[in-house]
Formats: C-alpha cells, sequence, structure tokens
C-alpha cells in the first residue's frame, strides 16, 4: 500500500473537521483538513481519510493500519511512505505491531551511521 498525507486550506468556517495546523502552502492564517490517502501497488486509490485539520502526518498512520485490517483481508501488506509518515516511532509503535513490513527513506544522519 502506497501511503501519502496532504492538507488544504478552506476559506469557510463550518467544517467541524477544520483546524489551523502546518500547511505546506503557507497559508496558516485559515483552517485546513489534512487527507490521507492509501493506494494498491498499482497505484489506485483504495481508501480516503480525512482527518482533522491540526493532525501530524505521522499520526495518521495507525488510522490507516486499523482501517485495512477491517475492511480488507489481506494476508501480506508492505507499507510504503516517506520518512516523514513513517517515522522510527510509527514503524515502532504502530507497523511492527500490526506485522506490517514497510519501504521508507532515511535521514541523512541514518544514511551516514549507516555508511560508517
Amino acid at each position: 500500500m502506497l501511503y501519502d498525507v496532504t492538507s488544504t486550506y478552506l476559506e469557510g468556517h463550518r467544517c467541524p473537521l477544520a483546524h489551523h495546523g502546518y500547511n505546506g502552502d503557507g497559508r496558516s492564517d485559515r483552517p485546513q483538513l489534512v487527507i490521507g490517502l492509501l493506494c494498491a501497488s498499482d497505484g489506485c486509490p483504495v481508501p480516503v481519510e480525512v482527518f482533522e485539520g491540526n493532525t501530524a502526518d505521522p499520526t495518521t498512520v495507525a488510522a490507516q493500519i486499523t482501517r485495512l485490517k477491517q475492511r480488507y483481508r489481506l494476508r501480506h501488506v508492505v507499507m510504503v511512505g516517506d520518512r516523514g509518515i513513517l517515522t522510527a516511532v510509527r514503524i515502532e509503535q504502530a507497523l511492527r505491531l500490526a506485522e506490517l513490513d514497510w519501504i521508507t527513506a532515511l535521514r541523512a544522519t541514518a544514511i551516514k551511521q549507516l555508511a560508517a
């Protein structure tokens, strides 16, 4: 499963999920929503989930794992995500506990340690 998260800011004020949070568009003056998208290995979107706008990207991983286990009967899952989502903490607290494999990138310090 390929996983990524994005956010989008809103102009309105009536969405109960909209909150101020980190906004990559530079619009911290607007409330936003956080959107998590899981895709199959062929890139086909499977589920999309909308989170409160102040939800940190890595904290969405556990909810997506729960969704995978509840809705789909997959025998083997490999979660692919960037290093901002699949952090060391998420790997230990969510992926290992759920017995999922993962692919992610290393941070510069980890690459240096590995090279040494």
